[in-house]
């Protein structure tokens, strides 16, 4: 009895902490182009309406993957080759009940070893939001209430174990 209790917590568990709204790769090398993907779970009894990625500071020539049935609004400071993604949206769509769903851009990661904080934003169809936008504490344990939880991270180094073998 205590091994299937003990199963079932690690279970509810598991499905709390992988709930967070996460972007990946975990780790890329200085200056290279990589396409990162933002995985958004749904776990409310409503949907997922819209999602808003912030753009980390020194991440250069980022453009969204286009998605069937989603509208994407990309927020930009300055012009043309000088321009800077601040954020991107993906809206009027949804992420059903128990679904997740993931989303795609691409840009050239910063020419120095650095961590890329992604703080997100989810909301659903009543309007509530959920921010992804609070540091894990120094003891790797995280903040998390019904309306925040913590930013993912990147981290962006000389060389990867896989680029090295």
């Amino acid at each position: 009895v205590f091994g299937v209790l003990l199963g079932v917590a690690t279970l509810a568990f598991s499905a709390s902490a992988s709930a967070h709204v996460v972007v990946k790769p975990a780790e890329v090398v200085t200056a290279g182009f990589q396409t990162f993907t933002i995985g958004v779970p749904n776990e409310k009894d409503i949907s997922t309406t819209s999602v808003k990625l912030v753009i980390p500071a020194g991440l250069k020539y980022v453009q969204p993957t286009q998605k069937d049935g989603w509208q994407i609004d990309v927020e930009k400071d300055g012009t043309g080759e000088n321009a800077t993604v601040k954020s991107i949206t993906w809206s009027g769509n949804e992420v059903k009940t128990g679904f997740r769903d993931d989303f795609t851009f691409s840009g050239q990661v910063p020419e120095k070893a650095t961590d890329l904080q992604w703080k997100a934003y989810q909301t659903y169809s009543d309007g509530t939001v959920v921010s992804w936008d609070k540091a894990s504490s120094a003891d790797g344990h995280e903040e998390e209430s019904e309306t925040s939880g913590p930013f993912s991270v990147t981290k962006v180094v000389a060389d990867t174990a896989t680029a090295a073998s």
